[in-house]
This record gives structure tokens, C-alpha cells and sequence, in this order.
């Protein structure tokens, strides 16, 4: 699936590309399938050659939507390609036009399959601007050379945003949609955008701009029956289950990551008595208050989006206190700041058409506080008071805030070795009053370092550094058990059930009652045939002969063997590997003519 790093990459789906899931690497109950509305309406809208775009906050399941689509599409014999401009502005260059342009069609073509002198074609066509471009290379490379259909993605297309010279990306598309009317052949050829802005601020000149000819799809939260799916993996009686998604929904709304974490969170916990209660103490725990901003990916990002240097962050800010301090704002569907506000997934439209902030987390954390915070001052207050403040609070700030900070941003630099993330969580830790801080930073960070742990070397490194911080081991055993349970769902998925089984019996090292169940069912068709069973033995080698029904332990020189006699299993009495060594000897007499003996020699 075409996914980011980090996000990122962030849902999963099934074989068949058809549904959304709310389990995954990003901290998620693995309980089942969502079927969303645009899953279907994207999927027909592609199909019957019409242009389409999908504006959705982050982590909403934008990839994991674009990936099922794209595989249902292929698997209908549909030419695809992905182009992620986000990806490509970091490993291309966005400085330079030219190579960001050339980067484009390079992947186009790659992905396509195509065979083509690309650089001489491209040198031909350099008297054209990229615009005119785009176009002949749709008309001339893709569509000369591929007789059917073909869809082509274009992933975070807020980025265009950021390059002055981008928004003739968007303008070839729109070119190839008009080219319809003239050119038949441009009817095979249809664009997916996605990405999350207000669609009609990237052109200045809307006859140039694609959103105006596609098909607007619109990704909705879960609403609270579809968390119905996650009632059998909280490890709850139903009726507490029940309670807890209901509390669940309330903090969240049912925006999929921040749900699929707190029911992840909620699944670990062992809980019992106010079930209401417990579920609060999670959710304020991980995902609310100032903390929050810096410890979880998803906030970070929504923080970033809307403070990022722009000519609507004062107003999106200034408008969002107000929404925050509960001051009644009508929606407006003219205003490109209250566009901008919905692109980043803090606001919704209420009842009586009134924004109001999306859920309860991104209340707690993302307050009127925080709004002003952010706003850059525009004026000047007395210089000698300003001043005063400024030293009086100089030493404390300096001291809590930036100081630990470099360690902080080494903690959650994913370039770092874990011996160096170790070495930086001892060291915020030795700052008063930032103990628990930073075991609380560290937790995050070895969660996410075992989220994208890609073997189990890597894992058992993680693993090791988890119970030196809890020796209790629940941190190291709730890692570990969701690494295999990862290992679990990718063999399921590549038909490798013996792996899929070892795995979820290594999985146990944190037993829950789905874990026994899902590996209960992996074995369940081979059970009634197993002869028996034996002791786990750890050896050096293991061997097992199928024709003799016998399983050799060895230990160096040490044997133990087991072997199928009468339809039971019989152990062996153990032995040792010997070896005699024959040397031959030679005896030889030397004799005389006259017989007598000179020499005799072995």
C-alpha cells in the first residue's frame, strides 16, 4: 500500500482492498472491518471514468483507502499509479523545478511499466512549459503506450501549496480532463487527488483547477455501532464493554486513530468497578493535556498544520479560540479560513449550522489557551514591565523548558540508536521534576520504536530496554505480544499458516482470551491428529525423521530422542555421542640370507 513512514502510515487492510480497518500498527484493536460509504463511491467514481478528490484531516484513512482502491482496480485490469508529492519533494529536491517535474513523469512511467528513452524525450519537450508538458507526456508516453484504462493517484496535494512552481501539476490535469472533449483517447485516463487543505485555495484561477470537474469524496469518522466490532477484544464482560465504548466515543468522537489507540489502551488494561472512570484516567493519561502535543504524532501534526507560517494561520487561530471559548460561529461556506480550520480536523459543523471543536481530545488539548499562545503578538506592552516579567521568569523557563529540550527532541528522533534514546531518557530524568516526564516520553518512544519493528532482532532490542524500565516486564510483554501479533496478521495475509501459528502461540507471552482463541483456531484442524505431546526442550539441534516417527534432541554430545511405539510417544533413555578411532599397525621383521632376525619394528 502506498503509505508514509509514519503514517502513515497507520491502517491496514484486508486481501481484497474492500474495507477499512480498525486494527493495524497504529496502536488498534485488531477486531474486524469497517465498510465505509467512500470506499464504494470512490472505487464507482474511478471505474466510470470521472475525476475524483478525497480532502480528509490526517489519519483518517486517506492510504489505506487510495491502497484498497487501487488494488480492486488492478485486480480489474486497470493500469495504477500512486505519485506521493510529499515523498517526492523530500527525496527529489522541491527546490528545483525541473528535477521536481522530471521526478514526476520518472515515476509515472516507473510505475506504469513503461519503456521509454525518458531523458531524450523530455530534453525534446524543453522548449514547452511543464504544463504543456505533463500533458504531451500523458498523451504521447502513457496513452500511446497502454491500450486500456488507467488511474493515477496523486497523494498530499497540500504540498503544492508549499512550491511556487507546483500548481502547473494541478493545471495539466485539469488540461487532460478538458483534452476529453477533443481527444477521446484522454478517456482512459483519470486522476484521483487527495490530501488535506481546502482544495480551492491551491489555484489562483479555478479554470485551471482539477476539484472543479471531480467528484468530492468524503471520509466520516466511525460512528458508535460501527465500534461494536472492538466490544470482543477489550477483554471486558459485554455489558462493561459496552460502557467503555460508550466513554470511548465520547472522547473521541470516532476519529479512527485517536479511537483505535484508546480502545488499544483500554484492551491492556485490566479493568474492573467504574468502568467510565478508568477509561478517563486513559484517555488523560495518553492523549489530553499540553504533553500530548509533543508525546503523540497525530496532535503534533494538527498543531503543526495550523501554526504553520501561512496567510490564514492568525485567522484560523483567531477563529478557533473562539470556537474554544464557545462564542457561536456560523458556518460559512464562502470562507476560505473556515475551509482551512475543517482541512485539519479540529472543527465540525454542529447543529443549527455552528462549528463547534470536533471531540473531547482535541478540546482538552487544543484550547483557547493554546490559540492565543500562538498568535504572534502585534503589539508592544510597557517595556519596563515586559521586561521584568521576562527576568523573573528568564531562570525557571530556561531551567524546565530549554534545557531538557535537546533531550526531548533526541528521544523521539527516529535516526537514533536505542543506546542513545536510553542515554537521553537518563539524562531528562535527572532534571527535577522531570522524572516522570520523560519514563512517560520513553514509554511513547519504545512503543513506536516496537510499532515499526520490522524483525525480531530489532525486537528483542526494544524488548530489552522495555524491562530495564519496568521490571515488572507488563511494558516488555504488551510490546513483544503486539510484534507477534503483527507477525500473526501479515502471515494470515500471505497464506503462511504455520508461521501464522508459531506466532500467535509466541504471542501468549501476554495471554488474553482472543490471543488463546485465535490460536486455538489456528490449530484446531491439526489437534485431532497430534500422537502426542512432550516437555519443551531447548537444543542445539533438532531433527525429526518421518519415516521412523522419531524427534532427536541434540546437545552438543548429548542425545535425547523420542519415537511413536503402540500409537504413544516413548522417550528414550539419553546417550552420548562416542566415536572409536582404529589405527592400523604394522609389524616388520627384517631377515638375513642366513636367517637370522636384525631388526623387528611397529
Amino acid at each position: 500500500m502506498a503509505e508514509r513512514t509514519d503514517q502513515s502510515v497507520a491502517d491496514s487492510i484486508d486481501a481484497t482492498g474492500e474495507f477499512f480497518s480498525v486494527g493495524g500498527p497504529l496502536h488498534a484493536v485488531r477486531a474486524g472491518y469497517v465498510r465505509r460509504p467512500a470506499d464504494e463511491l470512490l472505487y464507482q467514481t474511478l471505474v466510470a471514468g470521472n475525476y475524483a478528490h478525497l480532502i480528509a484531516p490526517d489519519r483518517t484513512g486517506k492510504s489505506s483507502l487510495i491502497a484498497s482502491t487501487s488494488a480492486r482496480l488492478q485486480n480489474n485490469g486497470i493500469k495504477v499509479a500512486i505519485l506521493d508529492l510529499e515523498q517526492i519533494a523530500d527525496r527529489d529536491g522541491g527546490a528545483d523545478a525541473g528535477r521536481w517535474y522530471y521526478s514526476i513523469v520518472y515515476r509515472l512511467l516507473r510505475q506504469l511499466r513503461l519503456k521509454a528513452d525518458l531523458q531524450a524525450w523530455w530534453q525534446d519537450k524543453n522548449i514547452l512549459s511543464y504544463r504543456q508538458r505533463l500533458v504531451e507526456f500523458y498523451s504521447e508516453i502513457v496513452l500511446q503506450n497502454i491500450a486500456g484504462p488507467i488511474v493515477v493517484f496523486v497523494d498530499q496535494v497540500q504540498c503544492v501549496s508549499a512550491l511556487p512552481f507546483a500548481e502547473n501539476l494541478l493545471a495539466s490535469i485539469r488540461a487532460a480532463h478538458n483534452a476529453r472533449s477533443t481527444d477521446p483517447e484522454f478517456t482512459r485516463l483519470t486522476f484521483a487527488l487527495s490530501g488535506e487543505c481546502d482544495p480551492h485555495a491551491l489555484v489562483e484561477d479555478q479554470e485551471l483547477s482539477p476539484f472543479r470537474v471531480s467528484r468530492e469524496v468524503q471520509l466520516g469518522d466511525f460512528s458508535r455501532a460501527d465500534l461494536e466490532l472492538f466490544a470482543t477484544e477489550l477483554n471486558l464482560p459485554a455489558d462493561d464493554a459496552g460502557l467503555a465504548l460508550d466513554r470511548i466515543y465520547e472522547w473521541t468522537g470516532g476519529q479512527p486513530y485517536l479511537t483505535q489507540k484508546l480502545a488499544r489502551s483500554v484492551a491492556r488494561e485490566q479493568m474492573s468497578g467504574d468502568i467510565g472512570a478508568q477509561v478517563d484516567r486513559i484517555a488523560l493519561q495518553q492523549l489530553a493535556g499540553r504533553a500530548a502535543l509533543h508525546s503523540e504524532p497525530h496532535l503534533s501534526h494538527i498543531h503543526g498544520f495550523v501554526t504553520a507560517p501561512s496567510k490564514l494561520r492568525d485567522g484560523m487561530l483567531t477563529l478557533y479560540g473562539k470556537i474554544a471559548k464557545g462564542i457561536e460561529v456560523r458556518y460559512d461556506p464562502e470562507s476560505r479560513t473556515q475551509a482551512s480550520l475543517f482541512a485539519s480536523g479540529l472543527v465540525t459543523r454542529g447543529s443549527d449550522d455552528l462549528l463547534e471543536v470536533k471531540n473531547r481530545v482535541y478540546a482538552s488539548v487544543f484550547t483557547a489557551r493554546w490559540a492565543n499562545e500562538n498568535l504572534p503578538i502585534h503589539w508592544r506592552g510597557p517595556a519596563i514591565a515586559a521586561a521584568l516579567v521576562l527576568a523573573i521568569a528568564a531562570i525557571p523557563f530556561l531551567y524546565t523548558q530549554i534545557l531538557p529540550r535537546p533531550f526531548v527532541d533526541r528521544m523521539f528522533d527516529a535516526t537514533e540508536p536505542l543506546p542513545r534514546i536510553a542515554a537521553a531518557h537518563d539524562a531528562l530524568q535527572s532534571f527535577p521534576g522531570h522524572a516522570a516526564v520523560a519514563e512517560r516520553l520513553y514509554r511513547v518512544v519504545l512503543s513506536d520504536r516496537a510499532e515499526r519493528a520490522a524483525d525480531l532482532e530489532s525486537m528483542l532490542e526494544i524488548d530489552a530496554y522495555a524491562r530495564a524500565v519496568d521490571p515488572s516486564g507488563r511494558l516488555a510483554d504488551g510490546l513483544l505480544a503486539g510484534f507477534w501479533d503483527r507477525r500473526v496478521g501479515f502471515a494470515l495475509r500471505v497464506e503462511q499458516r504455520d508461521q501464522a501459528l508459531i506466532a500467535a502461540l509466541e504471542s501468549l507471552v501476554e495471554a488474553s482470551p482472543a490471543r488463546r482463541r485465535r490460536a486455538a483456531t489456528l490449530i484446531g484442524d491439526d489437534y485431532p491428529q497430534l500422537v502426542g505431546t512432550f516437555p519443551g526442550r531447548t537444543a542445539q539441534r533438532l531433527k525429526f525423521d518421518p519415516d521412523d516417527v522419531v524427534l532427536t534432541f541434540a546437545d552438543g554430545a548429548s542425545i535425547r530422542q523420542w519415537s511413536l511405539q503402540d500409537g504413544t510417544l516413548q522417550t528414550r533413555e539419553p546417550w552420548v555421542i562416542s566415536a572409536l578411532e582404529v589405527t592400523p599397525l604394522v609389524r616388520r621383521v627384517l631377515v638375513d640370507r642366513s636367517g637370522r632376525v636384525n631388526r623387528i619394528g611397529l
